[in-house]
């Protein structure tokens, strides 16, 4: 049975379990509203994290005054921004050096065009051509260091055991999406219906 627990005792469970070789991060897919409540619950934790937030996004309005609020308060929490890439392709396709970089300079500038942004990217829903893959000036989520050395919650399910990975002390990008343990249960299981349907 899929591991869907996203209860804030198991989530301060794990916070409690961080070290040094942990790389918190968080893809900010739809609720930018839950990724500040996530910001302020890790501040309390101790914990340090990237939040990625998409330019392009068709569920929110990156510069909009109500997300630049829940910006600013994600900074002032000690947190640093990221750019959450979509290159709009399926997970099949070839992606050249050329676009994977043209891609990264044009999104990290619109966002940088209104926040402080880090040099720090990760990808919505990428190929699988993109991962692995290094690229120059920015430090990639799913760059070649991080191979085999990571853990999500994409879709609204675990794709590993969280306390036991993080218990076994090596590096380790834990890749969390706020909605999931922040929205009314009703709601993230109809979007976990949604999003198993994906391809």
């Amino acid at each position: 049975m899929p591991d869907t627990d996203f209860s804030w005792e198991r989530l301060k469970g794990l916070f409690a379990l961080s070290h040094d070789g942990i790389e918190w991060q968080h893809d900010v897919d739809y609720s930018p509203a839950c990724a500040l409540e996530m910001a302020k619950l890790e501040a309390e934790c101790g914990i340090r994290s990237t939040y990625f937030f998409r330019p392009c996004s068709d569920e929110y309005n990156s510069f909009g005054p109500s997300v630049r609020k829940v910006i600013e308060g994600i900074l002032t929490f000690g947190h640093l921004l990221g750019v959450h890439i979509d290159l709009g392709l399926p997970r099949d396709a070839d992606v050249s050096d050329a676009v994977l970089k043209y891609e990264c300079v044009k999104q990290w500038r619109l966002l940088g065009s209104v926040y402080q942004v880090s040099q720090r990217v990760s990808f919505h829903a990428p190929p699988s051509d993109v991962l692995g893959r290094p690229i120059p000036g920015y430090k990639s989520s799913h760059g070649p260091y991080w191979q085999d050395r990571w853990i999500g919650d994409s879709r609204g399910v675990w794709s590993e055991n969280p306390e036991e990975r993080i218990a076994e002390g090596e590096p380790l990008r834990v890749n969390l999406h706020p909605e999931w343990h922040f929205w009314p249960q009703h709601l993230a299981d109809e979007w976990r219906e949604r999003e198993a349907l994906k391809p």
